[in-house]
């Protein structure tokens, strides 16, 4: 039995110059006299679609974020890019940062979420969450799994899918530490 892999660019025939063009995956596999070959094209997804946050690296400071419980401000470093935002003199576990996605998630989407982020002092159980208030399903909250976060950038990361019934009033798009953190700043 043999197995063999080929990755070709077929655009341009160099699958190291742009990383945004698709390229197609071979395979091929004998056993015997049996030999079967398949391919298919990987292409990245639409940049478009990407990201559905406004600001969402924080880069404009706290341009299109709101804070409940907490301040949002500049903490001085960041993972990458020019700047990121610390929750400051947070007052209980669910202090967030927040965006208002009202007309942008759509019910029953999967979303990919993720969020660089490091705690001061000790360690911080940090989550993100999708928070849907409906009129046939009243407050609804869509939570990843805590992770365990400390003083070095550590990814957190998961996916939602908001789903609610009736009339959907508000949608928001928070970091915080509910349900397993304390209130320590990050």
């Amino acid at each position: 039995m043999g197995i063999e892999f080929k990755l070709v660019d077929e655009l341009d025939g160099d699958l190291s110059n742009d990383t945004s063009q698709p390229v197609r995956l071979f395979a091929r596999a004998a056993v015997g006299d049996v030999m079967r070959i398949g391919s298919m094209e990987l292409a990245p997804p639409d940049s478009s679609a990407l990201n559905r946050l406004s600001n969402p690296g924080f880069e404009s400071s706290t341009a299109n974020w709101s804070s409940w419980n907490c301040t949002l401000v500049d903490a001085g470093f960041a993972r990458g890019g020019a700047n990121c935002v610390l929750l400051w003199r947070r007052a209980t576990f669910d202090s967030t940062a927040y965006q208002d996605i009202t007309g942008i998630v759509e019910n029953g989407e999967s979303y990919y979420v993720e969020v660089w982020a490091w705690a001061q002092g000790s360690s911080e159980m940090i989550s993100i969450s999708i928070k849907t208030t409906a009129t046939g399903s009243g407050v609804r909250i869509f939570v990843t799994p805590s992770v365990s976060v400390g003083n070095q950038w550590t990814l957190v990361s998961g996916v939602l899918t908001p789903t609610w019934s009736g009339t959907l009033s508000e949608a928001r798009w928070r970091v915080f530490s509910y349900p397993d953190g304390g209130s320590r700043d990050f």
